[in-house]
């Protein structure tokens, strides 16, 4: 499993205070940040884990603030205790990925589906606890991206009309869906739903994995289904 990019900002993290709240100001930092034009910036989210026998691949648009902030509060954390980096990433997964309103949100959603006894799992909230290896959890962007200093939202500006986003979006999305997939997945929000599409039509996906316009658990988005 590839832990080069998070290897690159570990004495970054390590240097994170070890209590108390990781504020703003310290981790939308010119140290974190990927990429920056104008409004838009995208700062780094140790969201490296990879479940590679997953047999669900469950696709964000991008890592909110929220989850963000519990990621490097794991990995700081998961430093302090001398943890392996694929220990502490796996546990940033479990952890951060969909955490909040939003995972509650979902896990009803895929409860409503009869999910769990398609997958052969005790619950859908297993899925981010005690059976996490059964799906693997990304996004559309695998980073952190704000307009304005809010949570991204996959519309302005939209991925592919934006020629940076629609290269975190064909090259990262591709890779870890292709090193993960295992059986079948849905994405999250009419944002990602769209970029699905244009890796499709660019042979990077199969059509007949996608089935699209799944509501996003926010309420805010549509989203795609695909499996």
């Amino acid at each position: 499993m590839d832990f080069d990019r998070l290897s690159t900002f570990l004495s970054y993290i390590a240097s994170l205070p070890e209590s108390g709240r990781l504020t703003r100001e310290r981790l939308l930092d010119e140290r974190f940040r990927l990429y920056s034009e104008g409004n838009l910036e995208v700062y780094y989210a140790p969201f490296d884990y990879i479940e590679t026998d997953a047999t669900l691949c469950t696709v964000g648009i991008t890592p909110v603030w929220t989850q963000m902030g519990i990621a490097y509060r794991v990995a700081r954390e998961g430093l302090a205790r001398g943890q392996s980096i694929e220990r502490i990433s796996s546990e940033i997964k479990q952890t951060a990925s969909f955490a909040g309103s939003m995972r509650t949100s979902l896990i009803g959603m895929l409860n409503e589906l009869y999910l769990p006894s398609v997958l052969g799992v005790s619950s859908s909230a297993a899925l981010f606890d005690v059976q996490h290896y059964v799906t693997h959890t990304t996004s559309t962007i695998r980073y952190s991206v704000f307009v304005d200093g809010e949570n991204y939202t996959g519309h302005h500006p939209r991925i592919l009309k934006h020629a940076k986003l629609k290269e975190f979006n064909r090259h990262a999305l591709c890779e870890r869906v292709e090193a993960s997939f295992r059986g079948s997945g849905y994405s999250c929000g009419r944002a990602g739903s769209q970029a699905l599409e244009y890796l499709v039509l660019n042979k990077q996906l199969e059509a007949e994995r996608c089935l699209l316009d799944f509501p996003h658990p926010s309420g805010a988005n549509s989203a795609s289904f695909w499996g």
